[in-house]
C-alpha cells in the first residue's frame, strides 16, 4: 500500500491519471506487418540470371542433356531462355568464328517442353500477329489520310507497305514516337527517295544532310499539294 501511495500516479487526480495512461498507450510501438514476398524479379536476381549466360563457340562440345536451338524462332528462343534461367541452369549462347550469334544451348527437357508449347500456341499466336499487323496498317493509313487528304491512293499504298514492313526497322513499326509523326516522316521519306534526286546525290558522294537540304524545297512542294490546308502546313524537312 505504501508503494501505491508514494507512486507518482497515485498522487494525481483521476483526470490526470487517465491522460497519463493514454500517453503511455500512444508510446507503445506497433509492429508493422511483414511485407508479402512478390514474384517480381529484383535487380540482384536479374544480374544473377545474366551471370548464368555463357558464350561458347560452335565447335565446343555440347554439354550432357543439352540441345542446340538455331537462331530464328523468336518464341522458342525467348521461352527456352526464360525457363532455363528461371531454373537456375546454365544458358549457353553459341557464336561462330565471326563472333556472331547462331543459336543457344538449353537443357533437353526445357527444349522439349518449349517445343510442345510452341506447337500448341502456334495458331493463336499467328492470329494475334495478323490482327496486330492489320490494325497497324489501318491506323497508319488513317494517320496519313488525316495529315495529307489529297495524297493519291497509289502513293498511299506504297508508303503504307514500305513503312510497315515487318522486321524492316522502318519508321512505321517503331513504338517510340506517335503514329501521326510516323506517318509524316514516312511520307517525307517516300517523296525524297522517289520524287527527288536525293538518291542520285548520295551516289555522287554528297552527304545525307546536304542532300536533304538540296531536295527539301521539292519535298515541301509535294507535301503542300497533298494537303487541303497549305496555309496551316508549315512543313519542315525534319526526317
Amino acid at each position: 500500500m505504501s508503494t501505491m501511495k508514494n507512486s507518482p500516479t497515485s498522487q494525481l487526480r483521476p483526470n490526470q491519471q487517465r491522460r497519463q495512461l493514454k500517453r503511455r498507450i500512444r508510446r507503445v510501438p506497433i509492429s508493422k506487418p511483414r511485407a508479402t514476398p512478390t514474384t517480381t524479379p529484383t535487380i540482384a536476381s536479374q544480374r544473377h540470371m545474366e551471370s548464368q549466360e555463357i558464350i561458347v563457340s560452335a565447335s565446343s562440345p555440347l554439354p550432357p542433356d543439352y540441345k542446340f536451338l538455331p537462331k530464328g524462332n523468336h518464341y522458342m528462343t525467348c521461352t527456352c531462355r526464360r525457363r532455363t534461367l528461371r531454373a537456375r541452369q546454365a544458358f549457353y549462347v553459341v557464336v561462330n568464328d565471326e563472333k556472331k550469334r547462331i543459336g543457344i544451348r538449353v537443357p533437353a527437357r526445357i527444349y522439349e517442353a518449349a517445343r510442345k508449347s510452341e506447337h500448341l500456341t502456334r495458331g493463336s499466336r499467328q492470329r494475334k500477329v495478323i490482327y496486330y499487323d492489320r490494325k497497324l496498317e489501318e491506323r497508319f493509313t488513317e494517320a496519313i489520310r488525316d495529315k495529307f487528304p489529297q495524297i493519291p491512293p497509289d502513293e498511299l499504298l506504297l508508303i503504307k507497305q514500305h513503312a510497315t514492313r515487318k522486321r524492316s526497322g522502318r519508321v512505321g513499326r517503331t513504338q517510340t514516337i506517335e503514329i501521326a509523326e510516323r506517318a509524316h516522316l514516312a511520307t517525307q521519306a517516300h517523296i525524297r527517295h522517289t520524287k527527288t534526286e536525293y538518291d542520285e546525290l548520295l551516289k555522287r558522294g554528297i552527304d545525307r544532310e546536304t542532300a536533304r537540304v538540296i531536295t527539301s524545297q521539292k519535298v515541301y512542294n509535294i507535301l503542300k499539294q497533298w494537303t487541303e490546308r497549305p496555309e496551316e502546313g508549315n512543313y519542315e524537312d525534319s526526317a
